[in-house]
């Protein structure tokens, strides 16, 4: 079954970040929610290996079609969120993780706004 619009977006992130110790590059990004609204997938349009799922909580409804939430430390971007419709992930960047020391409470944080993609655009790259 093909995920509805709503369901999809696109985020065009002009930075690098990582995601659970892994480091993602800069691009456009699908977010993909499936039909149950249990899990989300974060995938790099032009590098297919570039994907990661998460799993999802219940949240207020979102006021656009899904947001993308880091943690700036280091020079480097901490993937915190991924916020779409009424679901948003756990929070992704733990500071308690060994390997994210660099992040403490004095980080800068940034939000990411993605647009809308119905299956065409997604299927054709637009």
């Amino acid at each position: 079954m093909a995920a509805s619009a709503s369901n999809m977006a696109r985020a065009d992130l002009p930075f690098g970040f990582v995601i659970k110790g892994h480091s993602f590059p800069a691009g456009s990004y699908d977010i993909t929610m499936d039909s149950t609204h249990s899990f989300i997938t974060l995938a790099n349009q032009t590098n297919s290996a570039d994907r990661i799922m998460f799993t999802l909580g219940p949240a207020e409804e979102a006021a656009v079609p899904a947001t993308l939430r880091f943690n700036v430390c280091g020079g480097r971007a901490f993937l915190r969120d991924i916020h779409m419709g009424a679901s948003i992930t756990g929070e992704l960047n733990r500071r308690d993780k060994q390997g994210d020391s660099a992040c403490t409470d004095h980080a800068s944080a940034s939000t990411v706004t993605a647009k809308s993609l119905d299956e065409t655009q997604r299927s054709t790259g637009r």
